[in-house]
């Protein structure tokens, strides 16, 4: 490679993400570059309160201060990812949204049969499926197993033992379908995306 190969050199190899937290009283914003084997490295970041005009609803102000947050992070973190990459563009956006506007909790699933059966993965979805409730107006965002005691013992490798009974500890976040409509328009007015 020439000298000025070497002098213009733009890192190619790695994956961008814009990174999103959204908290009760702030929003979060950074680009962050992760390559294969190496710690991720966060390139710009930015937080901004989330302050409530009047007599406005939480919400609403929640979303101005992501359109904001989303505007800085185009005019001020693209141009920083782009001098490091060659690119301003990311490859990704990652969300984190907290409470109040995500609702978590814990339920256990009970699975017994009367005799001997292969605990498997398709096995535990099949049963959440069948009893997952989601209300009206609630987006399930996260599904996810926590915990699993298998014959009044818990088990850190579950898959594929053989049991007569199987408790499944399941976290379930959901969110409000307009908060998530909200976020989704907000992200994909500023950063273009159709997801």
């Amino acid at each position: 490679m020439s000298f000025f190969g070497d002098l213009f050199h733009r890192e190619k190899k790695g994956e961008s993400v814009v990174l999103i937290d959204i908290g009760a009283d702030s929003v979060a914003g950074a680009y962050a570059r992760y390559r294969t084997g190496a710690v991720p490295t966060l390139l710009y970041t930015r937080r901004l309160p989330i302050e409530i005009h009047g007599k406005e609803p939480h919400e609403r102000a929640m979303l101005r201060a992501l359109d904001v947050l989303g505007d800085a992070l185009i005019r001020e973190g693209a141009p920083t990812l782009s001098r490091y990459t060659g690119s301003g563009s990311a490859d990704n956006i990652l969300i984190a949204i907290g409470a109040p506007w995500q609702k978590t909790f814990i339920h256990t699933e009970q699975l017994e049969q009367g005799e001997p059966f292969l605990f498997t993965e398709s096995l535990v979805k099949k049963a959440l499926e069948k009893t997952r409730s989601v209300a009206k107006g609630q987006l399930l965002v996260d599904e996810s197993v926590i915990g699993t005691i298998l014959n009044g013992y818990e088990t850190r490798d579950p898959y594929g033992k053989e049991t007569y009974r199987a408790s499944v500890i399941v976290l379930t976040s959901l969110i409000d379908e307009s908060v998530a409509e909200g976020i989704q328009a907000t992200l994909r007015k500023l950063f273009h995306t159709q997801k």
